[in-house]
């Protein structure tokens, strides 16, 4: 079998495994693990003690790293252990037992099966007591240290010269023993990374320095019962049988197909895109994306390596050099078309606006790729269009100027690889910059403020601060019309609260002396979306109770972003992309000069408009 049709053989290979592995492994997600609802709910004052604690997260939890702990006000934790439910991996339960009356904190930590994130965060809810004032849910996800992106761009630079140094030697259809060397030492990166990627994982599920984790029994957990250490065993048995192809000095090509592919196949089901609602598409995207990168980024670097060895080398000349050039022009083409392709959808998926893209970390890194990006796509068109024509004229000159600019290619390409590494260790734009929105929403003070007169010449006022669903400061105000002074001695100030629609059961709240005709409580009675009716209750010696209904609407606290909202303009991109990734398929059989090395493209971009076609219909 020649080594064409063993490189697009592999290649459809794990074309096909992605496919089914992206039906089989992946579910629609979220960004984050976020917390998105629980029972009791945050900010709950109970009469009796909850037979279960339930908490409801956004996205399937890694059983292993993922529990809750309840605290009474006396800081000790309860002896029954958190679980995941069963049949539903989303949810975490625990059965407390009989609780006192007091105060209990809850606080979780999970790690996300989609993308090996942590988020950690608590809440407060009480049993026959009053509530202090704190937010209904503090929360937080735990930040990728900086190592985190040098690692992932390491991981992406064995990839690319692997699939690089494959593709170009295939295209080219000329074997080079410096792009031997090449594949042989991007092998030994894609192993070094891989140490590096499992020993940072380790560190982050574990919380522990970096350095520690090789000596923590959740090494061990981390390989043997989460999705991410079954997804590093396929990439580690893909570089595995890389380097047996490589030990036996046979189809070098081959090599690094196998290599690079189980790197990207890895990398790719264990990403941001995974997490997403239109889940099939998108990992096919980003399977696309990074196969098309990584051949375009590797294939410069083999590129570069060879024009030294040409242009020294008796035998081959200018006209060597041009042929060579012409024919990886042509192949850096349908890898940029790629890119492009799948870096339009990607942008779209996990960005969406401009203030998403100016207001967030992962926004930001994206910019300095694309502003990385420009001047490489200028370069590499000067090389199409005025390079190889001078080069088939004989220039000796513009052979050295290929050298400068394939260079400064591969130098602007090498950064965009550590963008890259920053991107995947941060929580994508559209999602960070919807939970900041959140976050604003939450600690926006808003104040509900009504009063009335009643027939006696009492003057009442209700205050309820924020006036959101959950907890609030409620506080009541009494002036006496005929005296013109407060009234600070009521016998007893209470609210009834019964909500409009909603069939619940009525809570009464009691309001302390502030002094000065002031009664105030903090409660968490206004716990459902809707208008609800206030009765304020006022007791006094010796005069009838006075009565009165106030009717607040309490703001909705912002939901997590949720990606199964359908996205604007997603229908007419898939077509765009789907159909010109066709046609990109179709010149890359053309580029290839109608041999099997074409195929390779084809397959690629064909798999990624089919994906796109198909995700329309899904």
């Amino acid at each position: 079998m020649r080594l064409s049709h063993r490189l697009t053989l592999v290649l459809c290979f794990l074309g096909g495994v992605a496919l089914l592995a992206t039906f089989g492994v992946v579910s629609p997600a979220h960004a984050h693990a976020d917390l998105i609802a629980s029972d009791p709910p945050a900010g709950a004052i109970l009469a009796t003690p909850p037979e279960t604690i339930r908490l409801f997260f956004s996205e399937p939890l890694e059983p292993a790293f993922s529990a809750f702990t309840v605290r009474g006000t006396d800081g000790k934790p309860l002896s029954t252990q958190s679980d995941l439910v069963l049949g539903d991996a989303k949810q975490l339960s625990m059965t407390p037992g009989e609780l006192p009356e007091d105060v209990y904190t809850v606080q979780w930590t999970v790690v996300s099966t989609a993308d090996g994130h942590t988020t950690q965060g608590n809440f407060i809810f009480s049993i026959g007591v009053a509530l202090p004032q704190q937010d209904d849910v503090a929360a937080n996800t735990a930040a990728f240290p900086l190592e985190g992106g040098v690692i992932r761009a390491l991981n992406l630079l064995g990839a690319a010269m692997l699939l690089g140094g494959a593709g170009f030697l295939a295209w080219i259809g000329r074997d080079f023993p410096i792009v031997r060397r090449y594949l042989v030492a991007g092998w030994w990166v894609g192993g070094v990374s891989a140490i590096l990627m499992l020993v940072h994982h380790t560190a982050q599920v574990a919380g522990v320095p970096l350095i520690s984790a090789v000596r923590t029994p959740e090494l061990g957990i981390v390989l043997l019962n989460t999705r991410f250490g079954a997804l590093w065993w396929v990439r580690g048995l893909a570089w595995a049988a890389a380097g047996v192809i490589l030990w036996r000095r046979g189809a070098i090509p081959l090599a690094g197909a196998v290599g690079g592919g189980g790197i990207i196949l890895a990398s790719g089901l264990y990403s941001h895109s995974t997490a997403m609602h239109d889940a099939f598409p998108a990992v096919i995207n980003t399977l696309v994306h990074g196969l098309c990168a990584a051949l375009w980024v590797g294939g410069l670097g083999a590129f570069l390596l060879t024009i030294g060895g040409l242009r020294r080398r008796e035998n081959y000349g200018v006209f060597t050099l041009a042929t060579i050039t012409g024919r990886f022009s042509n192949y850096a083409r349908i890898a940029v078309g790629g890119v492009a392709l799948s870096g339009l959808y990607a942008g779209w998926l996990h960005v969406g606006t401009g203030d998403a893209l100016l207001g967030t970390e992962y926004g930001r890194a994206l910019l300095i790729k694309s502003l990385l990006l420009l001047p490489a796509f200028l370069v590499a068109g000067v090389n199409l269009i005025l390079t190889g024509r001078a080069l088939r004229g004989g220039s000796v000159l513009w052979a050295g100027r290929l050298r400068m600019l394939v260079g400064a290619e591969v130098a602007l390409t090498a950064g965009v690889l550590v963008a890259v590494g920053v991107m995947t260790a941060l929580q994508p734009a559209r999602a960070a910059y919807a939970e900041s929105i959140r976050r604003t929403a939450l600690t926006e003070t808003t104040v509900f403020r009504e009063e009335t007169m009643v027939e006696d010449g009492t003057h009442i006022r209700l205050e309820i601060t924020p006036n959101r669903v959950g907890l609030n400061t409620f506080r009541v105000s009494l002036w006496s019309m005929v005296t013109l002074e407060n009234i600070p001695n009521a016998a007893r100030v209470f609210l009834r609260f019964r909500h409009s629609t909603k069939d619940l059961q009525r809570t009464e709240l009691e309001l302390a002396n502030e002094g000065n005709g002031w009664y105030g409580a903090v409660g968490g009675n206004m716990s459902l979306p809707g208008t609800w009716h206030v009765r304020v209750t006022v007791k006094q010696a010796e005069k009838f109770d006075l009565l009165w209904d106030f009717t607040p609407t309490p703001r909705v606290q912002p939901p997590p972003f949720d990606p199964a909202a359908p996205l604007a303009g997603g229908m007419i991109l898939r077509w765009l992309v789907g159909i010109a990734a066709l046609i990109l398929g179709g010149m890359a059989i053309a580029g290839g000069r109608g041999n099997l090395s074409g195929l390779v493209f084809a397959v690629i971009l064909i798999t990624l408009g089919g994906a796109m076609l198909i995700g329309i219909a899904l």
